[in-house]
């Protein structure tokens, strides 16, 4: 059994990550294990997409953004693969719904005890940053409009104080003048047109750093769980952030709750950002659909 490591080479604790990886190589769990370090922004997707050529287990070494790129690379190669999580980025998303901490005895402990689960991952088409068609895949969650726009905020900020500062200057700032799209959305057995705050859409049940709008959701259930926030006051949004911690469904008239196995969504007047697994990637007009079974992932949690 062959194991990559793919590491973001921008992560604060790099020097421990890197410490850990020594750690499992030494504990002889695996005939090779090859660290690779990302040099850009995607990196990992490349860097992935190479590695499954001659490795049987790919881990991604960061946040949700690197476990992103490492599931498109996994999935671009065409090759059956085993994915992992040592979780090393601010919010950690991913890691919550598979129940991983970043000891490296715990990666350890799953591969002697193989405990993979087969989960559901979610397609997206959309517009990049330069009004092309693009395409990406997602494994935790996609979020259309405020959280869009926050993500896109920090991704394009210097970030001098770190990321969590960042995400909490461009959510304060979102409150102020964050603009709702009137937008027409389409999925199965439903249909809706009107200004929109956000739209979340869960395979994970976290998001947001912690945040559980779809409490519920599975990523082996074959069906995406989403969220629609209507026509509401941002402040009103962020009034409601301790029943999201909490994963209590928000009875409001404005919010909508509902299961699709594809959606579509398009701007009417202004477009939505889009972020995927916690990172800026276009805009709409999107469609979503969900893939079932797609990936093999190392877990502990039978039912993610």
């Amino acid at each position: 059994m062959n194991v990559a490591f793919i590491l973001n080479s921008q992560i604060r604790r790099l020097n421990r990550a890197r410490n850990q990886i020594i750690e499992f190589e030494e504990s002889g769990i695996a005939n090779e294990v090859s660290t690779y370090e990302t040099e850009s922004a995607f990196h990992a997707i490349q860097l992935s997409k190479s590695a499954c050529k001659n490795h049987d287990i790919i881990v991604a070494v960061g946040g949700d953004g690197t476990a992103n790129e490492v599931l498109n690379g996994i999935i671009q190669s065409g090759l059956k693969r085993t994915m992992a999580v040592l979780p090393y980025g601010t919010a950690n998303d991913l890691s919550r719904s598979l129940k991983i901490d970043r000891e490296i005895t715990t990666l350890i402990d799953l591969i002697k005890n193989n405990d993979v689960v087969e989960l559901d991952i979610g397609e997206v088409n959309f517009l990049n940053d330069s009004a092309d068609e693009d395409h990406r895949y997602f494994i935790n969650e996609i979020d259309f409009g405020l959280g869009g726009y926050v993500v896109e905020q920090v991704t394009n900020s210097s970030k001098p104080f770190g990321a969590k500062y960042s995400f909490l200057r461009a959510i304060l700032q979102g409150l102020v003048i964050y603009e709702q799209s009137e937008v027409i959305i389409k999925a199965d057995n439903f249909e809706w047109t009107g200004k929109l705050l956000s739209l979340a859409i869960s395979n994970g049940k976290f998001f947001g750093s912690g945040l559980q709008v779809a409490s519920r959701a599975s990523m082996t259930d074959g069906v995406f769980d989403v969220a629609l926030f209507s026509n509401i006051k941002t402040i009103d949004y962020f009034k409601y952030i301790r029943k999201l911690k909490r994963g209590i469904p928000i009875n409001d008239p404005k919010i909508t709750y509902f299961k699709t196995t594809e959606l579509s969504i398009e701007p009417i007047d202004l477009s939505c950002a889009i972020d995927i697994d916690g990172e800026f990637c276009g805009f709409t007009p999107a469609t979503v659909k969900i893939i079932p079974k797609a990936i093999r992932i190392l877990s502990e949690n039978p039912h993610v």
